[in-house]
């Protein structure tokens, strides 16, 4: 029988007239959760349905663990720049065409590392979208918790080598090591495609606010990492040293997250909310409901939109543009302008709108494109502060519109992030909330590269 529906006041209703008593029932409670949403933390509340409680907040803490995990590894890369271009990238060759050819890599390190991770995460946030829908209407057999947990292993098993070759000495053979490297960095983003992809997709069968904890991880991961940044500025370690503690540091986070998914499967308040699907595992049965991924589509497509733009705009600016806007006066010394009014300014704005959704919720998810849209003004007035005089102008010379408009674009960015992302399952029926969730995590991603892209031109 085929289920087609329709949404009436942000709501599910069923557009057949011989759906069965099951299906209507289950599209009326998916219609309640999708309204009690918005209005109260899942967390603690266990008045609806015997909800068990998700005691001392702990799906929630692993989700936000999870958020962290699975962008550490990639950021760590990035933190690391110098360790590659000023240290084990930096060395006279005897061979001219050899040091012609060395040089030309260190110089555009960054962009064949950008290239080799945006690409495979792409294509395997995609191929993991299409193999969990595909994997719910029965035709394969994939399960989320199984390709999660090899997910991680991959990352970490990537990272270890990653710390071996920070270890062995690599100046008799600088190219190897730099294919080595790009190597190592597409394969970490192929497995990490898998896991962001799952990942949200497992939170999106929970309560929207614990899509919000992974946006959350994400964005303390970032706080985590320009800490770090200044830390190792401040006290100027060794740049093999600072590399190691860097990379095993990801290696920590990671073995953290493998090892917090798996108290997941024994957790009543996760079973409570994924006991279809483990039922339907343990019997190797397909699951009952067929989703109709245009339906899919259709209903949450808007969301996917917001999510879409949001990130878009914000990889355009951050960090391309915004790290390359110079000081015009701040009391700021100059090496710590950028590491703080920056990074450190937007990571934790980003973090605060993140929070922002536990206590108020505006505007409602139909008009949420209004605000993702009006934040392309942030990219006229970026380039407009000290970023390329010669080119632009400079019409907002003052610091502090700098510093001001960096902490706003930040905190838009969580704020709206979080809700596109925890609006988009509740468009559709329960059962179909994983896909949803994992197709705007494949929207999040294709935001970032169109960004990244786009950014080149600026």
């Amino acid at each position: 029988m085929g289920q087609n529906y329709e949404l009436e006041n942000g709501s599910v209703k069923p557009n057949d007239q011989d759906l069965t008593d099951i299906e209507l029932k289950k599209i009326e409670l998916a219609n309640s959760d999708s309204e009690k949403g918005e209005k109260d933390k899942f967390i603690n509340n266990s008045s609806m349905m015997n909800v068990p409680i998700d005691k001392k907040k702990f799906v929630y803490i692993i989700f936000l663990i999870h958020g962290i995990g699975n962008l550490m590894p990639w950021n760590m890369y990035i933190t690391a720049g110098d360790y590659y271009t000023v240290y084990k990238l930096n060395i006279n060759m005897t061979d001219p065409s050899e040091n012609d050819q060395l040089r030309h890599y260190r110089d555009k390190f960054m962009s064949y590392a950008s290239i080799s991770s945006q690409i495979p995460n792409l294509l395997f946030n995609g191929l993991n979208l299409f193999l969990a829908y595909y994997s719910t209407s029965g035709s394969i057999r994939i399960e989320l918790w199984k390709l999660i947990n090899f997910s991680i292993i991959a990352n970490i098993a990537v990272m270890i080598f990653t710390c071996v070759l920070v270890v062995l000495d690599t100046s008799t053979w600088p190219l190897k090591f730099f294919f080595l490297t790009i190597l190592s960095i597409i394969l970490l983003n192929i497995s990490n495609g898998f896991y962001q992809n799952s990942i949200y997709g497992a939170s999106a069968k929970l309560p929207p606010v614990y899509t919000g904890a992974v946006i959350f991880g994400n964005n303390i991961c970032g706080v985590i990492v320009s800490v770090v940044s200044i830390f190792t500025i401040f006290i100027s370690p060794n740049l093999q040293y600072a590399a190691f503690l860097y990379f095993f540091s990801s290696i920590i986070i990671l073995v953290a997250c493998l090892i917090t998914f798996r108290q997941l499967r024994n957790n009543k308040f996760y079973r409570f909310y994924t006991q279809g699907e483990q039922d339907d595992s343990t019997s190797g049965k397909a699951p009952a409901v067929r989703p109709s991924y245009m339906y899919i589509l259709k209903h949450c497509g808007e969301q996917c939109l917001n999510v879409f733009l949001t990130f878009f705009v914000t990889l355009i600016l951050f960090p391309a543009v915004l790290s390359n806007i110079k000081q015009t006066g701040t009391a700021f010394d100059s090496s710590y302008f950028s590491p703080i009014c920056c990074y450190l300014n937007f990571n934790v704005s980003a973090v605060i709108g993140n929070i922002l959704p536990n206590y108020f919720i505006w505007p409602k998810a139909k008009h949420l494109w209004i605000p993702v849209v009006l934040r392309l003004l942030f990219i006229p007035f970026f380039l407009f502060c000290n970023f390329k005089p010669a080119r632009y102008g400079v019409y907002f010379a003052n610091d502090l519109y700098f510093i001001l408009g960096t902490f706003l674009m930040g905190l838009s960015h969580g704020y709206l992030s979080s809700l596109g992302m925890m609006n988009a399952p509740k468009t559709v029926a329960k059962e179909h909330s994983q896909i949803a969730g994992q197709l705007s995590a494949f929207c999040l991603i294709c935001g970032i590269c169109s960004g990244v892209t786009f950014s080149m031109l600026l």
